[in-house]
């Protein structure tokens, strides 16, 4: 029997050796395959075999017991992730499972907080980004299970009390991914607790800023304190009066974009002083280039259309509004909408603001007879149909204007284009002509009216207006006439009942031989009458059934009746 005596730590560690560099070159093997399988990806030649037969083992290295090779692992599926969409084979199981990683390591971390283990920080992202680029995958975007989303969310709110800024501002941007793929997790996920914690570190982790500013624009639908609303509000308006506008391109479009999404739905707790006025319109006079300029203008159009101090401060900064008219030129650009209504809301604001409005160098009816001609987007067609009705409705001299510069049949036309009455941009373009039709003064725009093909609705609103103006003006009546007005008033009037009580009030105004002289149907009957005497004097010569021998009433044919002074009645 051999006795071992003395110490046997030399012997023992002698013997870990061999076993010590054997596992160190597995582990270098291991990044070797890993760097070796990329370098194959982006050589060219056919894929879809080295990815399937490779993608399998890198999901197996990223289970590996040493966190080093497992980011490296997930940073090579990340890379496959990106380019191979189309060939990576990858299921919901695959996505449940980095849900549950993703999950595991939140919970390591928020338990330790300042001692967790060395890598879990890289281990988080580089999970986080490989579920953040699988989310924009088609087949997973859609079709996703909520739930594996709330746990990747849940994973992301724990990570916020890890102290570590980079770390906070990934997964500030990992919220912010998710909520503005699925407008249903911020109604479902507790976004409101989140965006309280992110709002409390932005100050002591300007870092967080970019990223905590988009969550916020996408959370505000599922924020209901308006504690916080109006916390949010303080800082991004704070933030707003800060930027200089031409150098913090990205920071101050981050702050538009949330004070846009606060005032689209909390407008009332939103307090904007002359200094952020000044700072929206620098932006909303920037070039079209500048990513800021549609934000803004999508703010200042919110805030024409319900504040007054808006509309006056806008109006009387005449760089912006020159730069505005020029973007209604600009038939396909993205300004195009938020200018319109910020236009329209100036001429709708007062008699005076519209007057320079339709004036050179605006000339907003002509702008806006273009734009609803030949906009490629009905919303953008629709809101300058509504201008040129704001326009038109305000007095005769803005209809008369409307009706000369051609607006006024380009709604008609517009109108016609139309195949269901019920759109929205028929209804607003019959809305706008009926509102400029009943301002119009000028019997020359009422008869040029009359020939052309337009909705009842309007016809009904012009033989109205008609009748009115030929009353408080008798001495139109013979113009009317001389024009052929009247026969065709008449005509129309005859055929449709909705027209008969105005087409019967001008009649009124005329002796009883000229309006049936101008009748066709009083004519008719004449015609039909000559053709009953005609046979009666043939008599004998035609066939006995064939002869009418009945007689009528010459006053019985006649469209109206006179009154003691021989002016023509009902």
């Amino acid at each position: 029997m051999v006795r071992h005596t003395g110490n046997t730590t030399a012997p023992r560690a002698k013997e870990e050796r061999p076993v010590m560099g054997v596992l160190e070159r597995y582990r270098k093997e291991k990044q070797h395959f890993i760097a070796s399988f990329l370098s194959m990806c982006h050589q060219p030649g056919e894929k879809a075999t080295v990815v399937n037969e490779g993608g399998p083992l890198l999901f197996h290295l990223a289970r590996d017991p040493d966190v080093a090779i497992r980011v490296l692992a997930y940073r090579a599926i990340n890379s496959l992730v990106l380019r191979f969409e189309s060939v990576l084979d990858i299921d919901t199981d695959v996505m449940v499972g980095l849900a549950h990683e993703m999950d595991a390591v939140a919970q390591r971390m928020k338990a330790s907080k300042e001692h967790h283990q060395d890598g879990d920080i890289e281990l988080f992202n580089e999970i986080c980004a490989t579920v953040a680029n699988l989310f924009n995958w088609k087949k997973f975007h859609d079709a996703l299970d909520g739930s594996v989303v709330h746990i990747c969310m849940k994973s992301c709110a724990m990570c916020l009390d890890v102290d570590d800024e980079q770390l906070q501002s990934y997964v500030v941007g990992m919220l912010n991914i998710f909520v503005s793929c699925r407008e249903s997790l911020v109604q479902s996920f507790d976004v409101e607790t989140s965006a309280s914690s992110i709002l409390e570190k932005i100050e002591n982790h300007p870092r967080l800023e970019r990223n905590a500013l988009r969550f916020f624009s996408h959370a505000i639908p599922g924020i209901t304190s308006p504690t916080l609303i109006s916390a949010l509000f303080t800082h991004a308006h704070s933030r707003l009066v800060q930027c200089d506008a031409s150098k913090d391109t990205e920071l101050i479009v981050d702050t538009l974009n949330l004070i846009d999404s606060i005032l689209a739905l909390h407008a009332d707790t939103c307090e904007f002083d002359e200094q952020s006025y000044s700072v929206l319109c620098s932006c909303a006079a920037m070039s079209r280039e500048n990513a800021s300029l549609v934000v803004a203008l999508n703010i200042l159009a919110r805030l024409a259309s319900n504040r007054s101090e808006a509309t006056v401060y806008i109006f009387e900064h005449t760089d912006v509004l020159k730069g505005m008219a020029e973007f209604l030129d600009d038939l396909d650009g993205p300004q195009l909408l938020p200018v319109l209504y910020v236009v329209v809301h100036i001429c709708k604001y007062s008699e005076e603001y519209c007057n320079v409005m339709i004036d050179e160098p605006f000339e907003c009816i002509r702008r806006f007879a273009v734009v609803l001609a030949h906009g490629s987007q009905e919303n953008v067609q629709q809101v300058a149909a509504w201008g040129l009705g704001v326009i038109g409705s305000q007095n005769a001299q803005f209809a008369q204007r409307v009706a000369e510069s051609g607006g006024l049949l380009t709604i008609i036309a517009a109108m016609r284009g139309q195949r269901d009455e019920n759109s929205p941009i028929f209804s607003t373009c019959q809305d706008s002509g009926c509102a400029t039709v009943s301002k119009l003064e000028y019997l020359d725009a009422l008869i040029a009216l009359l020939d052309q093909d337009i909705s009842e609705a309007i016809r009904v609103e012009l033989f109205k207006r008609t009748a009115d103006i030929l009353q408080a003006n008798p001495f139109y009546c013979a113009d009317f006439v001389q024009a052929g007005a009247l026969e065709t008033l008449i005509a129309q009037g005859e055929k449709n009942p909705a027209l008969h009580h105005s087409m019967m009030s001008i009649c009124q105004m005329y002796p009883k031989e000229l309006v049936n002289r101008c009748s066709p149907s009083y004519m008719k009957q004449l015609v039909d009458k000559f053709k009953r005497e005609s046979m009666k004097s043939v008599g004998p010569t035609l066939p006995e059934e064939s002869v009418d021998c009945t007689t009528d009433d010459d006053d019985d044919d006649n469209l109206v009746d006179d009154d003691d002074d021989g002016s023509a009645s009902v």
